[in-house]
């Protein structure tokens, strides 16, 4: 034989032996990758389609148990009232009635049917206690779920939700259920939308191999067989169906439930990109050979280096990495359509990784796109391995996925260090030696800020019932929990509110006639000049004490977000600005005081009184929190950003928010004294320094005007107050001055004084009798009306109280009003809220008083409407 030709069949061989090795390694790769990523993306779809029916049946479960705490349902299942009981059970079913379809019951302690909705008379009666939901709720004595069962009402497969009925000693005394047919679930639809790459299900069948949705009928026999074994996690088959064909089935049994889910792919599906590749491996192989023979006959320079730069390139193929490199095209021959070749199967392979890798991220999406984040840990001995770690994880944390699998004990680090104990407790009692729990506990993110999570924690263990892996998810409720304690800190304050608007009531009561008696004394002893210095010097002192009596029940009644109230739209720069100068002279000059007022800000709608007032307050107290001097700093800002704790009071804000803030740099406050701060009385002054009224009258006010308050304050840090406002696109109005008129009576008037507190009632009677006028004294609303009927003479005024016995001053005046619509009223009243006063304003009341007030003021109103009886045609 010719060297030339031995030449070219020992490179032919050798060409061939290399292409097939390269082959074969590079065809082992991607199959592996091929087959593994298959795998992987059904088992995490799996597990994903069972975290959403877990997540439903722990809805429906929680629903059923929320039922049957209901005090109404308990109430009347324990007095046996049951049509009561069918009426709270139709009121509960109406908002799930799509749910669950198959009714709702009640069954007594012994198993007996005693009520349903919707009703049904052929089933009342009848005897469940052979139902497994029955026997279950009974011995465990919490919410159970059954396997399903055929209903005895229509026949039709269904699921049942049972939960206890608990005496009040803790004995079970029957039960009330819910159930739903298992073909009507959003489930199935849920399952029915689902596909596995091409022809692949997801069915749902029985712990005992009973099919509920069964997409491929042909796998019946192999697959109830394989669900019937006991498993914690994904499980893996390759079964044959009735037909011979392959299939891979993945079987996943669905937490605290009967249930599994069963994932079913032809093989040929999973295995066809590794099938086709191998094909193509062959087809390359056969075609190599050929042209290695045609190579080695027309052997030069230029085949032999095109070879060599084949041979690099396919030492380049990185499947892992997704990187198969071209080789440049030169010439047409047979070396020309191998590098050819080769290119096309990059690009196929290259697709292919890329289609893998779009499902992976298709995974990743699902996980991601749900506010909590899933972890799974896997127990090696006494070893712990994080698994899985969804990226949500980094948004609550701010700790990155792979921080978690490098330090498996990170999530206990960063739990706060006051709940670490009660949280480590938890874990080894309800979680290594249990089935889970569900903890809620603070933690300190990776930037310091403390959250509050609920984690929910579910374990597998193996057939010999050691730990196997746990998993979990956990949710950030921060939001949840500041609103509860907002809400439990607005209850209390609110409560001692309305006790100090009561308190208020009884005390201006008191007040009205002891400066009204005042009054009436000064002009009386005119009369006795030897008496008029002395008697009048006493009678002062007795007023100034009464007016600061008055004064404590306004700031109580402001607290109580009843004071006297008349908003109008107010440049709160210019407010502010007006009374910096007061505030110096007030805090003293070792306090520094610095304004920074946003020029851009917004009007507010307000009383400019009572916001000069919360501005004083909260000055007053930072002054008295800087006892050696210090800094105070007045701002003002338009749409600051807002805590969480105020965000819902100005979630209907249309025109923005404004912030009136004050700081110091004074001693601070603790914890403890922060959660007491609104509250009246409450002070941490010394004996006779403070009232305690100053920051819960500030409450009142700004609760008053529709806004909200914070405190920021750290011991011996300072303390920041931040007032928020609602912002109004009304234009601020010009100041009106309003001068006080006086009319001199020329002509008595009949006046009828309606009031059941005996001394009140006999000062305003003494004192509209010093004016001149006629008085008709009544303690109740029923006298007055008495009085008015059986009174020739008409009544031309009434002076009426509004909280009395029996009937009250607001129907006592709609009944007298019915009889003379032309009746003239003042209202007088030691506790009158705004909303109130602008009621009684629209039913033509003349005038208000609020108790206490002054004889003066009483002279002038009766005056004023004197003159409108006057002028008025009889």
């Amino acid at each position: 034989m010719r060297l030339r030709y031995r030449i070219a069949v020992y490179l032919s061989i050798i060409i061939l032996l290399a292409l097939t090795a390269t082959m074969a390694v590079t065809a082992s790769k991607v199959g592996s990758v091929l087959r593994e990523s298959g795998y992987a993306t059904m088992a995490g779809i799996l597990n994903v389609v069972r975290a959403k029916v877990e997540n439903q049946v722990q809805s429906y479960r929680d629903l059923v148990t929320g039922i049957s705490l209901s005090p109404e349902v308990r109430k009347h299942y324990f007095e046996r009232r049951w049509d009561l009981l069918e009426r709270d059970l139709e009121r509960f079913f109406k908002p799930v009635r799509g749910v669950f379809k198959n009714g709702i019951f009640v069954l007594d302690r012994k198993g007996d049917l005693v009520c349903d909705f919707p009703p049904s008379r052929e089933t009342r009666g009848k005897n469940f206690a052979f139902r497994e939901y029955f026997r279950d709720c009974r011995l465990k004595r919490e919410t159970v779920l059954s396997p399903p069962y055929r209903s005895a009402r229509t026949g039709k497969e269904v699921l049942t939700f049972a939960a206890p009925l608990l005496d009040a000693g803790g004995n079970f005394s029957g039960l009330i259920a819910a159930s739903l047919p298992v073909e009507d679930t959003e489930l199935l639809e849920y399952l029915e939308g689902i596909s596995l790459f091409r022809d692949g299900k997801i069915g749902l069948y029985t712990m005992e191999g009973r099919p509920l949705y069964e997409p491929y009928p042909s796998l019946s026999s192999f697959v109830g067989g394989l669900v019937r074994e006991p498993a914690e996690d994904v499980v893996l088959s390759h079964v044959k169906s009735d037909g011979g064909e392959e299939w891979v089935v993945g079987i996943a049994p669905v937490g605290r439930t009967r249930l599994a889910l069963v994932s079913m792919v032809p093989r040929k599906d999973l295995y066809l990109p590794l099938e086709n590749l191998n094909r193509f491996f062959v087809s390359f192989l056969l075609g190599a050979f050929a042209l290695s023979l045609a190579a080695a006959i027309f052997l030069s320079q230029t085949v032999v280096s095109r070879i060599e730069k084949l041979k690099d390139a396919l030492s380049d193929v990185e499947p892992e990495a997704g990187q198969f490199p071209r080789v440049p095209l030169e010439g047409s021959d047979e070396v020309g359509e191998l590098i050819e070749v080769f290119n096309r199967m990059s690009t196929e392979l290259e697709k292919r990784t890329r289609q893998l890798k779009e499902s992976q991220d298709l995974l990743r999406s699902v996980t991601s796109s749900i506010n909590e984040y899933i972890y799974r840990v896997e127990v090696k001995g006494k070893a712990f391995e994080t698994k899985l770690m969804t990226e949500r994880v980094k948004d609550i944390t701010g700790f990155d996925p792979e921080e978690f699998f490098d330090n498996p004990r990170l999530w206990l680090d960063i739990v706060h260090p006051e709940d670490r104990k009660r949280v480590l407790r938890t874990f080894v009692k309800e979680v290594l030696r249990g089935d889970g729990a569900k903890m809620e506990y603070r933690i300190i993110r990776k930037d310091g800020e403390v959250r509050h999570v609920q984690n929910s924690v579910r374990v597998t263990r193996d057939e010999e019932g050691r730990l196997h892996a746990i998993n979990g998810t956990v949710v950030d409720v921060t939001e949840m929990v500041l609103m509860e304690q907002q809400l439990q800190q607005s209850q209390r304050i609110r409560a001692i509110g309305m006790l100090a608007g009561g308190i208020a009531h009884d005390f201006n009561n008191i007040l009205s006639s002891i400066l009204g008696y005042v009054s009436l004394l000064k002009e009386r002893v005119k009369s006795f000049p030897g008496l008029e210095e002395e008697v009048r010097r006493a009678l002062s002192i007795i007023e100034n004490s009464a007016q600061r009596g008055a004064e404590l029940t306004k700031q109580l009644l402001g607290f109580a977000m009843r004071g006297k109230f008349s908003p109008r739209p107010i440049d709160l720069n210019r407010l502010v600005k007006e009374n910096i100068e007061m505030v110096k002279r007030t805090i003293g000059k070792n306090i520094t005081v610095v304004g920074s007022f946003d020029e851009s800000l917004p009007p507010i709608k307000a009383d400019p009184a009572q916001i000069t007032q919360v501005l004083m307050n909260l000055c007053i107290n930072a002054r008295d929190a800087m006892p050696k001097g210090g800094e105070l700093t007045i701002k003002t800002e338009s749409n600051p950003s807002l805590p969480l704790e105020v965000k819902a009071t100005f979630r209907d804000a249309p025109h923005g928010v404004v912030l009136l803030s004050v700081r110091d740099t004074g001693v601070g406050m603790d914890e403890e004294t922060l959660n007491h701060a609104f509250e009246p009385f409450f002070t941490t002054k010394e004996q006779g320094k403070g009232t305690g009224l100053g920051l819960s009258t500030v409450y009142g006010i700004v609760k008053n005007h529709g806004g909200d308050i914070v405190i920021l304050s750290e011991k011996g840090k300072g303390t920041e107050v931040k007032v928020f406002f609602p912002a109004t696109d009304e234009a601020p109005d010009a100041e009106e001055v309003v001068e006080e008129r006086r009319r001199n009576a020329e002509e008595p008037l009949t006046v009828m004084v309606v009031d059941d507190e005996n001394f009140v009632r006999e000062f305003l009677a003494e004192a509209v009798s010093s004016f001149g006028h006629r008085v008709i004294e009544c303690s109740s609303g029923e006298e007055a009306l008495r009085e008015f009927d059986a009174r020739e003479r008409r009544v031309d005024l009434v002076i009426l109280d509004m909280l009395m016995p029996g009937m009250d001053g607001k129907e006592t005046l709609a009944r007298l009003r019915k009889k003379d619509p032309s009746l003239r009223v003042i209202v007088a009243s030691g506790y009158l809220p705004d909303e109130d006063a602008e009621a009684l304003m629209n039913l033509g009341v003349q005038a208000l008083l609020r108790k206490p007030f002054r004889v003066e003021e009483l002279r002038r109103v009766i005056d004023e409407i004197a003159q409108g009886v006057r002028s008025s045609p009889a």
